[in-house]
C-alpha cells in the first residue's frame, strides 16, 4: 500500500476520497483492513476515520463492518479496535449475513495478541442504546448500574436475545472483567441433602473403583451426552478425596470435564473446587483452563453455574491469609498466561 504521507496528501487534495467506494463496493477503510489483513496500519486507519468517521458504520455486501474485518485480521493493534469502536460503538452488536458478530470472529482469531485485544475491546464497549435495550429487557430484575455487569452478560449470553455468539479462549483482560464483575448475594440457599451412590451405581462406572473413577465417570457422561450423577460424584469424592486432582491423557482434571458437560449444578462445581481449588488454574495440553471451557459451554445454566463457581473459588483462594504467602505459586484466573 501507499505510505501514510501519500494518503494524507491525497486526502488533503480530495477529502471526499475517503467516502468513495471501489469497484467491489468497499470504502478505503474496509479496503485497507481487507488488503492489509496481516498487519493493518494504525496511522492509515486513523487518517481515514478522521476524514470520514461514518466509514466505521458502513457495511459491505455481507453486512460486515470494519470491526468485523479487524477481528478477522492478524497483527491488529489495540488502538485500531479502540478507534473503530469509538467511531461506531454499536458495530460490536451487528451481525453479518451469516449471523456472526465481531466477537465470533475475534474468538476464533489464530493470532493470540489480536484475539486478546479484540475481545478486551469488545467486552469493554458499551453504547448507550444497547444499555437502554438491555435494561428494558430486564425490567423485572435488579437494575444494571455498572458497565461491567453488562459486559459479563454479553460474555455469557451474547449481544442480544437471539444470538449464536459464543466466546472461546477468553484470557487475561476478559477474565479480569469476569472476576471484577460478578457479585454474589448475601442470601444463601439451603443446600440439598447429599445422596450417596449404591454399590450397583458405582459398578456402572468401573469394575475397579478407585481415585480415577470420578474422572472416568465424567468422561463417560461426556461421551454419551448423559448427566453426571451427583450421588456417584459425592460418594467417590468422600472415599477418594484426591480424585479431584487426577488428570487424563490430555492433562484435564475433573473440573475441566465438568465445565464441558451439558448438565452440571453449581453445587457439584463447588464440590470439585473445594476439593482442589488450584484446579481452576490448571491448563490442559491445548492450553485451555476450566474457565475457557466454561464460557464456551452451549448450555446457559451450566455456563453461568461454572463461571460463578470458578469466580467464587478464586475469591475464596485469594481472601485466604495463605494466598499472600511468597511460597504460593498459584496464579489467579486473571493472571494466567495466554494459551
Amino acid at each position: 500500500g501507499a505510505p501514510i504521507s501519500v494518503i494524507k496528501m491525497l486526502l488533503k487534495i480530495y477529502p471526499q476520497a475517503a467516502q468513495a467506494k471501489s469497484d467491489d463496493g468497499y470504502l478505503p477503510l474496509m479496503c485497507h483492513l481487507l488488503m492489509q489483513s496481516d498487519s493493518p496500519s494504525e496511522d492509515i486507519v486513523s487518517v481515514l476515520l478522521d476524514s470520514f468517521p461514518r466509514a466505521a458504520a458502513i457495511g459491505d455486501e455481507n453486512n460486515q463492518l470494519p470491526i468485523h474485518a479487524a477481528c478477522m485480521a492478524t497483527g491488529v493493534s489495540k488502538n485500531i479496535f479502540t478507534m473503530l469502536l469509538r467511531a461506531y460503538p454499536q458495530g460490536a452488536y451487528v451481525c453479518d449475513v451469516e449471523g456472526f458478530y465481531p466477537v465470533d470472529y475475534a474468538s476464533k482469531n489464530k493470532d493470540a495478541a489480536t484475539r486478546k485485544f479484540a475481545l478486551a475491546s469488545l467486552i469493554a464497549n458499551d453504547p448507550e442504546d444497547f444499555r437502554g435495550h438491555y435494561e428494558e429487557e430486564n425490567v423485572e430484575t435488579e437494575k444494571i448500574t455498572m458497565v461491567t455487569d453488562i459486559n459479563v452478560d454479553l460474555l455469557l449470553n451474547g449481544p442480544g436475545l437471539a444470538t449464536n455468539s459464543r466466546v472461546a479462549n477468553v484470557t487475561d483482560d476478559i477474565i479480569d472483567d469476569i472476576l471484577t464483575s460478578f457479585t454474589f448475594g448475601d442470601e444463601t440457599q439451603e443446600a440439598p441433602p447429599l445422596i450417596r451412590a449404591t454399590s450397583y451405581e458405582l459398578a456402572s462406572v468401573s469394575s475397579v473403583i478407585d481415585e480415577k473413577s470420578l474422572l472416568l465417570h465424567l468422561q463417560q457422561c461426556l461421551g454419551s451426552g448423559s448427566s453426571p450423577s451427583q450421588a456417584i460424584m459425592t460418594t467417590l469424592m468422600e472415599r477418594y478425596p484426591t480424585s479431584a486432582r487426577v488428570t487424563n491423557a490430555k492433562n484435564q482434571l475433573p473440573i475441566h470435564l465438568a465445565c464441558k458437560t451439558a448438565d452440571f449444578s453449581q453445587a457439584m462445581f463447588a464440590m470439585l473446587l473445594c476439593a482442589y481449588p488450584q484446579g481452576a488454574y490448571a491448563s490442559d495440553v491445548d492450553g485451555m483452563c476450566p474457565i475457557d471451557y466454561a464460557v464456551s459451554n452451549k448450555n446457559q445454566s451450566v455456563r453461568k453455574a461454572a463461571v460463578a463457581a470458578l469466580v467464587e473459588s478464586d475469591k475464596q483462594v485469594h481472601m485466604s491469609p495463605s494466598s499472600s504467602s511468597p511460597a504460593d505459586t498459584t496464579s489467579t484466573i486473571s493472571e494466567r498466561n495466554e494459551p
